[in-house]
């Protein structure tokens, strides 16, 4: 019986130079398997997605009932980081639920959000 073709093998037979079939054959396999892999991520979408867009429905309410709100405000209403809210506001806007403003405070021009 052959010795099963490992990845110890296969990365030995590079480093030598030895492009045989097999080693052919053994990468065109793996790269397979991780498109296929990339293919399943992709499609799922995880925990913290999940959570970020539950977020960002609540934010656009928010924003909808209190007018223009800075991103420093919107995260102490739901107590969290602005570098969490950042990349979901910025979102928000890119696909047109939140409109992009600035917003004064006291005698200070911000980047805002409004509906």
């Amino acid at each position: 019986m052959a010795d099963k073709y490992t990845q110890r093998n296969f990365l030995t037979d590079v480093i030598n130079g030895n492009i045989t079939e097999q080693v052919i054959a053994y990468a065109e396999e793996r790269l397979a398997k991780l498109d296929e892999k990339n293919e399943k991520r992709k499609a799922e979408t995880s925990a913290n997605q999940l959570k970020n867009i539950q977020l960002g429905e609540d934010i656009v309410a928010f924003v909808t009932e209190n007018g223009a709100q800075t991103t420093t405000e919107i995260a102490r209403k739901f107590g969290v980081s602005t570098q969490k809210i950042a990349p979901i506001t910025n979102a928000l806007a890119k696909e047109g639920k939140l409109t992009e403003t600035t917003k004064t405070v006291d005698k200070k021009k911000y980047k805002a959000f409004m509906v």
